[in-house]
């Protein structure tokens, strides 16, 4: 514990695992004290800084000027309140910090539930569902590789035993770090997090959007045509009937059945008749 030069307040010193190393003022810790959603979210936003690597800070209720060359840099208490991820934005950060754990894309993340701020969490039942939530939107797996289903394992236990990031979540990450400041790609940013999941997994989300139209070469003679469309049709009605004989299999058979029975009495009535042109 020290006094700072002009501020005339009480400042204290933390080194923490999670958190990670920052002072506060008496003024500050007075009101974390009194008010725990400030603290917690304070500790969430802190946790985050720790794996960008911001290095320490100074939290204060008010800015002060400290004209040191040395100073540390000094963050409102409201304003580190005011960075805590809105819930359309936990899937994000969340899956950002579990990035910034590993230093190789393809390391493996081992949690401890027993310190949730990591993850933006309150407790470990909070943690565990946005771990589900990742889970779900094929962001991460179990080290078999098992995103979901019967024989996956539960997710507190996926998270004390190790998991992966997967391709789609390296893909996301990607596009935040791409994204301009305010302006965050559109599939996550839902109402909320069960509809921004939702979102990425649904068919159109998934589906690769068409190429743009190529225009024809100038030197392309005037009469020639486009073979394209009549290939496409082809495969179009081969299509239609690969469906109808799937769902017409008993027919189908009926029908292979009564040609391989005529083919077998022609063939019998050919031999018959060889035979009897023989024995006369």
């Amino acid at each position: 514990m020290g006094t700072e030069i002009g501020t005339n307040v009480p400042w204290y010193d933390y080194e923490c695992d999670y958190c990670g190393r920052y002072r506060i003022s008496g003024t500050a810790q007075d009101v974390c004290d009194e008010d725990e959603t400030k603290r917690h979210k304070a500790a969430c936003v802190l946790a985050e800084r720790r794996l960008k690597k911001m290095g320490k800070c100074r939290i204060h209720t008010v800015l002060f000027d400290d004209k040191s060359p040395s100073a540390i840099p000094t963050v409102t208490l409201d304003s580190m309140v005011d960075g805590y991820p809105v819930d359309t934005d936990l899937l994000d950060r969340s899956l950002l910090s579990l990035r910034r754990m590993v230093p190789n894309p393809g390391d493996v993340i081992r949690l401890d539930l027993s310190h949730p701020t990591v993850l933006f969490s309150r407790t470990q039942e909070d943690m565990v569902y946005i771990l589900s939530q990742l889970r779900k939107a094929d962001f991460i797996a179990d080290l078999d590789f098992m995103p979901t289903g019967e024989h996956a394992q539960a997710t507190d236990a996926m998270a004390r035993g190790g998991f992966l990031i997967q391709a789609k979540g390296l893909t996301r990450i990607a596009e935040l770090k791409k994204a301009p400041s305010g302006d965050k790609p559109q599939s996550v940013n839902e109402i909320s997090l069960d509809e921004a999941v939702a979102a990425l997994q649904s068919p159109e989300a998934q589906e690769p959007k068409p190429s743009p139209e190529k225009h024809k070469p100038q030197n392309m003679e005037e009469g020639a045509k486009d073979s394209t469309p009549s290939s496409e049709s082809t495969l179009n009605y081969v299509d239609r009937f690969k469906t109808w004989a799937y769902s017409h299999k008993v027919v189908v058979a009926i029908l292979v059945l009564v040609v391989a029975l005529t083919a077998i009495a022609a063939l019998l009535n050919q031999i018959f008749g060889v035979w009897k042109f023989l024995t006369h």
